[in-house]
């Protein structure tokens, strides 16, 4: 039998990937900035439970190896990080809409959270992982693929296979696409490890 992908109950079907999402000129000037001197990166780091209702970020390397420049921190000064947050605010908005569309949700209203730049160097990842947590309400992740000039650094689904026995459903990076997919658990995902090269990309959530 052959599997339909517009089945409501296909969770692949709520993966939706959006292409050429800016003009070229603007493309090019989200490479210079994100690869300049201008971002202030740190390491990035996870959120974990050490009791119930009790949580605490930390950096653990073996789990998320990446750096990422907050760019809607309200003590970020930086014209361009804001410059960047508000086109990257306008970005989501837009594709979100056409989302919700595409996959049957009624839109009443939803807010963007967290825009931040990531940048993965060689070996940097970040182990299957799903985005909902209980400090922030995510329902829908944004990931918007800046540069393709890497090796390595897919991103895999676990989604409807086992954690741990591939095949994973792995999708190969496109400069200037969007991705966006519900942040709940039943969509696990990692980032795999870059080999060569330096992976850039936007990410924000969205709660609706």
């Amino acid at each position: 039998m052959k599997e339909d992908f517009r089945h409501p109950l296909n969770l692949v079907n709520y993966i939706r990937i959006y292409k050429n999402i800016v003009y070229e000129e603007i493309h090019k000037n989200i490479i210079e900035i994100s690869k300049s001197s201008i971002p202030k990166f740190k390491k990035a780091s996870v959120n974990q439970t050490n009791r119930p209702g009790v949580h605490k970020s930390r950096v653990v390397e073996n789990i998320r190896l990446t750096e990422h420049w907050p760019l809607d921190n309200i003590n970020n000064d930086s014209k361009t990080g804001q410059y960047m947050c508000n086109l990257f605010k306008n970005i989501f908005s837009t594709n979100i809409r056409k989302y919700m569309e595409s996959v049957g949700l009624k839109n009443t209203g939803f807010s963007i959270q967290n825009i931040e730049l990531l940048k993965y160097t060689k070996d940097g990842h970040y182990v299957f992982h799903h985005d909902e947590c209980s400090s922030y309400h995510r329902t829908f992740s944004c990931i918007y693929f800046i540069n393709d000039d890497y090796e390595g650094g897919e991103l895999s689904f676990s989604t409807l296979t086992n954690l741990d026995k591939p095949p994973h459903l792995t999708i190969p990076p496109e400069a200037n696409s969007l991705i966006i997919f519900p942040s709940n658990f039943l969509y696990q995902h990692q980032i795999n490890p870059v080999i060569t090269g330096e992976r850039y990309s936007i990410i924000g959530w969205i709660s609706a």
